[in-house]
Order: C-alpha cells, then structure tokens, then sequence
C-alpha cells in the first residue's frame, strides 16, 4: 500500500463499479511531525488540482462546469478509508485527529510485511504482540470519531490468527481485512494464498471480513468470495 491507490487510481476503480477505496499506507510518525509529507499524503483536499481532472483541461475555463467535476470527484471517491501504521498510540491518535473529519474510516495497518517495516516496528511486525494491538485499536476507538477498522496478515498457526481476529474485534473495529499469507510470504517468495483461514474467520467473527490476497482477475474475485464467504475483496491498485 506505500505510494500505491493515488486519487486518479481511486477515482478510475469507482468509476468502474468499486465500492470502496483505501488511501496509500501512510506512517503516521511522518504524518504527524512532517507537514511536507502530510500534504504530500493527502490527496483529497482539492479535487480541481486532482490529476483525475486532467482529462477535463478543455473545460477549465468553464468554472460552473469544473466546479461540477470537483463535486463529481468528492462524489466518486466516497467512502475512504485512509491506512496508518504506526506502534504508538498516542501518535496514531494525533495522526487520526488530522483525518477523522474528512474521511469515512482509519484503517491500522497490520499486514504490510517490508522491511522497512520490520526496521520500524509497524505492519505485520506487530501481529506478535497481540496486546500492543489492542491498545492501538482501544486508544483509537476511544480518542477518534471515525470508524476504526484492520488489516492482517494470518500467523503460522490458524488458532493463533483466530485468536487474535477476534481481540481485534473485541476492541470494538467496524471491520476487518484478512491478507490469507503470513509474514514471509512477500515479493518473490509469495506462495500461494490461503483462503481457507479466511473462510475459517468469517465464520468466527460478527463484523465484515474482507479478504485480501491471490486477486488478479474477476474471476479470481468472484472465487475468492465463494470460498471464503468473505463480505468483500480487497485488490491492492496502482499509483497510476
């Protein structure tokens, strides 16, 4: 998700029948203290300087007609959810005050398996250390208006990311995502995906579970949710 679902892919995908679109990861450390980096990161703020509207340059001296783009494109690129990792709560929690009126939900990120991820201590690092997750759900859901939601990745052992979906769910998120690998399985060494544990926590769980992870095509799609029963697909986009 880092550089990746820019306002121009977004807006695309809603155009073609995509109901919902998450922003690029973004590290919330970066996103409080950096400003250059926080206005790099939100691309929301002015649908008329959007990259989505230079197809539309002929009619920029038509204010009343590009005032009706800037709309169209608020339009299209609702509902939002926007991704921050992070391990520290108290910064998350800033990093959301900035949001949470401009966006439909946050999204922790809890599957992102780089190593800068790994060397920051954020993503699917913290899926070991269940407890630290709960407080950064918990801190979340107490100090923020928005809806709250997760993404995972799956542990080695399938009691294990049971176990761990439903504490996530305990903390009161509106939703979860299920990337069906572990850790390890990134870049050239992804393997296969598995569903099955998707499927296995869907069944556990009360609130919408999206599954992520061996998605290429429509028709993977249309498999993906027979198999896994899952409530949505969630197909990593381009920063296109």
């Amino acid at each position: 998700m880092v550089d990746q679902s820019s306002i121009a892919w977004r807006i695309f995908v809603k155009m073609h029948a995509v109901d919902l679109a998450f922003s690029q990861m973004m590290h919330a450390k970066n996103f409080v203290n950096d400003k250059n980096y926080r206005a790099d990161c939100v691309d929301w703020d002015d649908y008329r300087v959007s990259p989505t509207n230079n197809m539309f340059h002929k009619y920029r001296d038509d204010v009343d007609h590009y005032d009706g783009l800037e709309l169209r494109g608020k339009q299209l690129d609702s509902p939002l959810i926007v991704q921050l990792a992070g391990d520290d709560p108290f910064v998350l929690v800033q990093a959301g005050k900035h949001l949470q009126h401009n966006v439909s939900a946050i999204d922790l990120n809890l599957g992102c398996p780089q190593k800068i991820a790994k060397r920051g201590n954020y993503g699917a690092y913290l899926l070991s250390n269940k407890e630290l997750i709960m407080k950064l759900l918990k801190s979340m859901m107490k100090e923020l208006s928005c809806p709250i939601t997760a993404k995972i990745r799956v542990l080695a052992n399938d009691a294990d990311t049971i176990d761990l979906c439903q504490a996530i769910e305990s903390c009161g998120v509106s939703m979860l995502t299920v990337h069906g690998r572990e850790v390890t399985a990134s870049k050239l060494f992804t393997g296969p995906v598995n569903w099955d544990i998707i499927r296995n926590i869907k069944s556990k769980l009360h609130i919408p579970v999206v599954a992520n992870g061996g998605v290429s095509c429509y028709a993977d799609a249309l498999r993906c949710l027979e198999v896994t029963g899952a409530d949505g697909v969630h197909v990593v986009g381009s920063a296109a």
